[in-house]
């Protein structure tokens, strides 16, 4: 456990680009438009996201379906329900361009929220304003549901003490009365992924056992913490749980260093922001910097996760292609 300390007139520390982007997407506004020239481009990425993600039929649950080229549809190889290649994307069900919704959603994961429906209008040269609000109001949808989704993968855990006014690192145990923080940080080799952080008044089993719950998935996670008790009964909720550290001890930065690399510059975030004290609660300037360290990525893997399709996913599917689309 680490114990942050606040010093006025520190400045944040940069964080690097910790996301792993599929090498069809480009990096740069001019690559992207020449990616993504036609509705065959967009197609035949969305037919590789089908393709990776999985299928699970809304109707009858069946993992196998084919491809019409001609419909532009999925048909269940059980019930033969038909599941339109947008399925599970913010543009299911609308009627513009699949280029323009690609575009768009290029702009929103640059600008996220400072972009607004009328410069997303005259950006895109959008004949309606109604059609351009929908279009960001569903993308933002869309940004949401993926800052709000539980960190997978291997998952490091830890907790964090505030005593008093000050943010001080110490390798131990909280006092009592001290408010902590708990975190989470994605592994994603040397750097760092998502992650989630709440305020914990105790270091309980429950309040544990439910921080890991709401941030981890389950089954799909190995969770690194140290050997504090509260943590054994992860392996019994369905997570594979590994004890790397003794609690307090100061190896902690070594075997959890991702998570304790997040603590260090969440103190130097509410050390910067410490005059909103009196304005905003510890909770919030929190949840401010989980946001923006989560959006900290580049505008491709913004896309990418904007693209998602989400609600045809299943693990370990499989595909008839019919007529199947090239690249």
């Amino acid at each position: 456990m680490r114990i942050l300390q606040l010093q006025k007139g520190q400045k944040t520390m940069s964080i690097e680009n910790n996301n792993t982007v599929s090498p069809l997407i480009p990096t740069s506004l001019p690559q992207f438009l020449a990616r993504f020239r036609t509705e065959h481009d967009c197609r035949s990425y969305l037919m590789r996201q089908h393709s990776a993600a999985g299928f699970n039929c809304p109707s009858c649950a069946n993992d196998k379906a084919w491809w019409n080229n001609r419909s532009g549809h999925w048909t269940c190889t059980e019930c033969a329900k038909q599941v339109p290649l947008t399925a599970g994307t913010p543009m299911e069900g609308s009627k513009q361009p699949l280029t323009l919704w690609f575009h768009a959603a290029w702009l929103v994961a640059s600008q996220g929220l400072s972009l607004s429906a009328r410069q997303l209008q005259i950006s895109l040269k959008i004949e309606r304003y109604d059609i351009a609000w929908d279009m960001l109001q569903r993308l933002r949808a869309a940004g949401h549901a993926t800052d709000s989704a539980r960190l997978s993968g291997t998952v490091e855990v830890d907790e964090a003490a505030i005593c008093g006014e000050e943010f001080r690192l110490r390798s131990l145990p909280a006092g009592s009365g001290d408010m902590m923080v708990l975190g989470a940080a994605e592994v994603r080799g040397q750097r760092i992924g998502r992650v989630r952080l709440a305020l914990a008044t105790n270091l309980s089993s429950s309040t544990l056992t439910n921080f890991v719950e709401t941030s981890v998935e389950q089954r799909a996670s190995t969770v690194l913490t140290d050997e504090l008790l509260g943590y054994r009964p992860l392996q019994s909720r369905g997570y594979e749980h590994i004890s790397v550290v003794r609690p307090g001890s100061r190896s902690a930065q070594r075997q959890l260093p991702r998570v304790h690399r997040v603590f260090e510059d969440l103190s130097d975030w509410l050390a910067v922001n410490a005059d909103k004290l009196e304005q905003k609660s510890i909770s919030q300037l929190i949840h401010e910097y989980e946001v923006r360290f989560n959006r900290r990525r580049q505008p491709a893997s913004n896309f990418q996760a904007l693209m998602g399709a989400s609600s045809v996913s299943k693990t370990s599917p499989s595909f008839v292609h019919n007529g199947a689309m090239g690249a």
